[in-house]
């Protein structure tokens, strides 16, 4: 069975299943890849946007000084 998941493409004549090659280049790489191709053209557009909020001096203190919530699993 491992063989036959490093082919490309359905390989079960009775049902319809795709293979982790299949599986991992359409559902995990194509939109990743696309998402990396979109992402120079929305950085762009963002950085010629006015901004909405403006900064404070005590932006980066309260970054510094407030500590993160720990996180609830």
């Amino acid at each position: 069975m491992a063989d036959v998941d490093n082919t490309f493409g359905p390989v079960a004549a009775q049902y319809f299943d795709f293979t982790r090659l299949f599986e991992d280049s359409i559902f995990g790489i194509a939109p990743a890849g696309a998402l990396l191709c979109i992402l120079p053209f929305r950085a762009s557009w963002l950085l010629r946007q006015p901004r909405k909020v403006s900064g404070s001096p005590l932006h980066a203190s309260k970054i510094v000084i407030i500590p993160p919530r720990p996180s609830r699993s």
